[in-house]
């Protein structure tokens, strides 16, 4: 529904806006499916007057609603899309195939001359309709992610930087656990950010079907929009430092180059948003602020999809798994947080991420299912009253 904004042509048109009901396809309502709406004209339920110089006001007319959909297994084409003006939902008139019509709440992108239909077996669709469920739907999902690598100062440096390479441009990061964000303290960020670039600057694009390629373009021009979009408000931002890529070219595909961010805003739009593709921000931190940049990789993101941890000690990779524990549905500890085996490592995340159900695992069946308690006794007791109602005598 389209919103058309007033010219600031006086002090009550400013900022004023309307919708433009160009969605609408018919003007005056369905005669059978109007009802009166009887106004009280000031009288309470005794008739008595208790408002007065109130009227019976303007004739108005009601639009009978099917809210319940139990017109079931008989499609329906869609006539019309109407105003409501008892609701601010627009609505659709149904044309049944045994002739019967009905209203219903207008979902969104549901087009005129589409078929609907109400019933158990009805498939998920724009407008179809699940009546009478016993229980309710269950439903699996995953919605994205913002993925992590924390790196603690006692780490393997060769390991992680690895690990920031293929976790963030392999599949030109347009996997759902690729690495879109990386904590590194300042000591191992000083010691591998020359070389990551060197190495990042060696990856080769081009075709997928030649195998020696490392990277291909991203799905379509509105990845392509979007990521660049990205790249390009880091350019302008003062709180961030393009350090390789950077460079993009739809002229032959959509070829973004591999791209890092260093960023000294922990809260910056590319260390926060899901941005789906070869883009890496690094937030460089003091290296006696561990505790602090795990509590930061917690409460700055939404998701919780993947995410991994680079130390050597064990007290350290233990403090980051507690302190995480919320953070990531798949954890990784000295490795890049992509990659899950399917069939035999379960995957799903949490938070904005999802449902966590585990797909792949016995934990995703459990959504499935419906467990019964059972208790059975063979001997049930004779007397309604117990031992200790009895008097000593």
């Amino acid at each position: 529904m389209a919103i058309r904004i007033y010219k600031s042509i006086t002090p009550g048109t400013r900022n004023r806006s309307v919708s433009d009901f160009s969605n609408l396809t018919k003007k005056k309502p369905e005669r059978s499916l109007l009802t009166k709406i009887i106004s009280k004209a000031g009288r309470n339920n005794r008739g008595v007057i208790t408002i007065r110089h109130r009227g019976g006001g303007h004739k108005k007319r009601y639009r009978i609603i099917d809210f319940k959909r139990n017109k079931l297994d008989i499609e329906a084409k869609v006539a019309s899309i109407e105003y409501d003006p008892n609701r601010n939902a627009r609505i659709a008139l149904l044309h049944y195939k045994d002739g019967e019509k009905r209203y219903i709440l207008h979902p969104k992108r549901l087009e005129v001359g589409s078929t609907v239909v109400s019933g158990t077996n009805s498939p998920i669709e724009i407008g179809n309709a699940l009546p009478n469920l016993r229980s309710y739907p269950r439903i699996v999902g995953e919605t994205g992610g913002k993925d992590f690598v924390v790196a603690h100062p006692n780490c393997n440096e060769r390991g992680l930087l690895v690990a920031l390479l293929r976790g963030s441009f392999e599949f030109q990061g347009q996997k759902c656990s690729a690495a879109s964000r990386a904590y590194i303290p300042n000591s191992v960020w000083s010691s591998i950010s020359d070389e990551l670039c060197d190495e990042i600057r060696k990856i080769k694009m081009g075709d997928a079907r030649d195998f020696t390629n490392f990277m291909t373009a991203v799905i379509d021009q509105r990845s392509f929009d979007k990521i660049t979009g990205y790249i390009d408000r880091a350019k302008e931002n003062s709180s961030c430092d393009i350090v390789v890529g950077g460079n993009y070219d739809d002229s032959i595909g959509w070829f973004i180059e591999p791209t890092i961010i260093v960023t000294s805003d922990p809260r910056s739009e590319t260390m926060i948003d899901e941005i789906f593709g070869p883009v890496l921000t690094v937030y460089v931190y003091d290296d006696e602020k561990f505790d602090e940049v795990l509590s930061l990789c917690d409460e700055s993101s939404p998701y919780a999809l993947t995410g991994s941890i680079f130390a050597d000690n064990e007290s350290d990779i233990q403090k980051a798994f507690n302190a995480l524990r919320f953070t990531a549905g798949n954890f990784y500890i000295n490795d890049k947080p992509t990659g899950a085996v399917v069939a035999q490592q379960p995957f799903g995340g949490a938070r904005a991420s999802g449902t966590n159900d585990k797909a792949g695992g016995p934990l995703n069946l459990l959504r499935w299912i419906s467990p019964r308690s059972v208790k059975r006794t063979y001997e049930p007791p004779q007397n309604w009253d117990y031992e200790f109602m009895k008097s000593d005598n």
